[in-house]
């Protein structure tokens, strides 16, 4: 599943390159780099996705120039680069709950969110659901804020729905 959404992305991409501004494929290298600094096992689906793009949006403003670029981003829901994840998980507070879940931020929301994994599943999940993490509310809540049962549900929206997502904030 996850194979043909990376290619429904790329035609995307091909189709709509002022509106599309995904980056280069993350090197598997620095994909486990980055789980071993975290401590952490990103969903299988969302480190296919890295091998292809390392983050990257679907303009929410419509078609954007290239000194518009970081505002687009702002104002859209952008996956996150392996660089952004770290930078992103190293600032939210209350990155532990107190069962000892952590989550980690994998996405920026154009309401100024972040949508994370949780790490480490439950017994009867093979992936980490997506979980709202709206700083609105407490760690104990971001449990119950499960905006899509994974990485391949988010990214099906998100490309049937040019950019636009479930959130919670």
């Amino acid at each position: 599943m996850i194979d043909k959404l990376v290619d429904r992305l790329k035609q995307k991409i091909e189709t709509n390159p002022d509106q599309c501004f995904f980056n280069a494929p993350a090197e598997w290298d620095e994909i486990e780099s980055l789980e071993d600094d975290l401590i952490y096992v990103f969903p299988v689906s969302f480190k296919v996705f890295l091998c292809h793009f390392n983050g990257g949006f679907i303009s929410l403003l419509g078609p954007a120039k290239t000194d518009d670029i970081e505002s687009s981003a702002w104002n859209s829901n952008y996956i996150l680069s392996l660089q952004e994840i770290r930078s992103a998980y190293e600032r939210i507070e209350h990155k532990f709950h107190e069962d000892g879940k952590r989550y980690i931020p994998f996405m920026h929301t154009s309401g100024q969110e972040y949508l994370a994994f949780r790490w480490p599943y439950d017994e009867d999940e093979t992936e980490s659901k997506v979980y709202d993490i709206w700083h609105e509310t407490f760690p104990t809540e971001w449990e119950t804020q499960i905006v899509y049962d994974g990485f391949t549900d988010l990214l099906e929206d998100y490309i049937n729905n040019n950019g636009v997502i479930q959130t919670i904030g």
